[in-house]
């Protein structure tokens, strides 16, 4: 089908992931581009606290797995949002890639941009980008 770049700047995070499940759902790729500027919504300490709960819970072997880099986390996002157990889930999540930053390949095209998911249309300015939450968990931006 078609290829969709999605621009995930000051975007939040969970609408984010919907528009790019959808799209990945329909049989388009989805190349989400700047996720570590993604934002969370929230109160900083209680987002956190919640992130570093996640990272503890479990055990090595038997998961859950969170990541600690802000486009695989961005990727685990959009699982979370797809049936991914099952065969139409598995590759839809094939055709989703995110990237940290705007890679060479895209910069000469157009990316997408939603305005229903940009963090102004939220009453509450409490938020955070997803490259701070990387960070506070021990990854890299």
């Amino acid at each position: 089908m078609a290829e969709r770049i999605i621009d995930a700047t000051d975007m939040i995070l969970g609408r984010v992931a919907t528009y790019a499940a959808k799209m990945a759902l329909n049989g388009d790729t989805v190349n989400v581009v700047n996720c570590e500027k993604a934002r969370i919504t929230g109160m900083r300490p209680v987002v956190l606290k919640d992130q570093l709960h996640m990272r503890e819970r479990g055990n090595i072997r038997q998961g859950p797995y969170v990541f600690k880099n802000s486009d695989a986390y961005m990727r685990r996002v959009i699982r979370g949002m797809l049936p991914h157990k099952f065969d139409r889930g598995r590759r839809a999540l094939a055709r989703v890639k995110c990237f940290t930053g705007m890679p060479e390949a895209f910069k000469t095209k157009p990316a997408e941009s939603f305005e229903d998911c940009h963090i102004k249309k939220v009453r509450s300015t409490k938020s955070m980008a997803l490259a701070e939450v990387s960070v506070a968990v021990g990854g890299s931006r």
